[in-house]
């Protein structure tokens, strides 16, 4: 098939759009746990690199609305794990 210069030029928008929903899909997508947001919103705030432990045991206490210090064990424990094994691998390949 012949393209002529406008059907290229559709064809780039179209690619073009594409893409803007496709990454739009993944920024919602990775977004769309709490967990995840408050992972972003946190390390926003930090200039520094941040341990996965003090990450771990302020979005354990945000969830659970209390101070850091305050934080159960236990549930620390379960962030930290889930920030380790899923949300911090998913939002590293989201780039």
């Amino acid at each position: 098939m012949i393209r002529t210069d406008r059907t290229a030029e559709a064809g780039s928008q179209e690619d073009e759009r594409q893409l803007e929903e496709f990454c739009r899909n993944e920024v919602f997508d990775v977004l769309g746990n709490r967990r995840r947001r408050y992972v972003v919103y946190y390390l926003l705030s930090q200039d520094e690199p941040t341990a996965c432990r003090d990450l771990a045991q302020q979005v354990a206490a945000w969830e659970t609305g209390t101070d850091p210090e305050q934080i159960a064990t236990s549930q620390y424990q379960s962030v930290y794990n889930s920030l380790y094994q899923t949300h911090l691998p998913e939002l590293e390949d989201a780039g």
